[in-house]
């Protein structure tokens, strides 16, 4: 009996010992992904903050140039007494937001997706 109980005994310490290893496995795995997930999200909101600042450059330098050619357009107005239209525009829609929504995201996947990949 005494040989038994041993037996018993033995195995549920390892059985322990065993489910000991594996919850500091787990837990150790765990701050690992955390970490690197952190991480990733830090350089993807810094990619975005670069993404951002280039997108508003990019639009002023045309917001600029579009009122360089409107004042070049209304001396040239004045200079010889002919009106010359406005270029054309479009309607700023619902659906062409999300598509330029569309647009940036997959720039921003391409741009996060080669990052992660090296």
């Amino acid at each position: 009996m005494k040989k038994l109980s041993n037996l018993v005994s033995d195995e549920v310490e390892t059985s322990q010992t065993i489910a000991r290893e594996m919850e500091e496995t787990v837990s150790r795995r765990y701050i690992e992904a955390s970490q690197t997930i952190s991480t990733a999200m830090e350089i993807a909101k810094e990619d975005m903050r670069e993404l951002s600042k280039e997108t508003l450059s990019a639009i002023r330098t045309v917001v600029q140039k579009g009122g360089s050619a409107m004042k070049s357009r209304t001396s040239q107005d004045t200079k010889d007494g002919t009106k010359h239209p406005p270029p054309p525009t479009q309607q700023v829609t619902m659906k062409g937001l999300f598509d330029a929504a569309a647009a940036v995201t997959t720039l921003f996947e391409s741009v996060v997706g080669d990052d992660t990949e090296k």
